[in-house]
């Protein structure tokens, strides 16, 4: 079992209380999800196989899964990803103004950020802010910025076309750009 479909279906067993399907579902996942972490860990000490482990907790710790399929756990997946990378700035910020070393790297444009407690607060309002302005656009930062996804995962995950996820892309970017780097 490997096709969205049979995801799909593990997950919806799983919803109906089977556990096995939830070690099924994870099984599968699981190498996905690593590849997508990869691409977005937040730094050296918390790699992509603790950040596919926090998601598997903030995902599966809390009991009963209502996914409705496998796009809407990908979603879910990128999301939770979401929280850990937050939570990993709050911790180099906090770090950082306490004169300590931070354990924590940054790549990409996050590491070209001089994240302060108060960027990454609100880098949080932006994501807030987005979210009520446009909760599709935040959905497609979150997949694409979080969980690395690529423009046709994303579109996949989110049941949206691609020109609809490179539009949400671009206006998700200019839109909390001004939230990390305030003019």
């Amino acid at each position: 079992m490997t096709d969205a479909a049979d995801i799909t279906v593990l997950l919806r067993r799983w919803s109906d209380g089977d556990n096995a399907a939830r070690d099924q579902v994870f099984q599968i996942v699981y190498p996905q999800l690593r590849r997508i972490a990869g691409q977005r860990a937040a730094g050296q000490q918390v790699g992509a196989t603790t950040l596919v482990h926090e998601a598997y907790l903030k995902m599966f710790g809390s009991g009963g899964a209502a996914y409705q399929d496998r796009n809407h756990f990908f979603a879910v997946a990128a999301t939770a990803m979401r929280q850990i990378v937050l939570d990993q700035l709050r911790y180099f910020a906090t770090a950082k103004r306490k004169g300590q070393q931070a354990d924590v790297t940054l790549e990409g444009m996050v590491a070209s950020i001089d994240w302060t407690p108060e960027r990454v607060t609100s880098f949080e309002q932006g994501i807030l802010a987005l979210a009520q302005r446009d909760a599709e656009a935040l959905k497609v930062f979150e997949c694409k910025f979080f969980a690395g996804y690529g423009t046709k995962e994303t579109a996949d995950a989110l049941d949206l076309s691609v020109r609809s996820v490179e539009r949400h892309w671009t206006e998700s970017r200019r839109f909390l750009a001004g939230f990390v780097d305030p003019q």
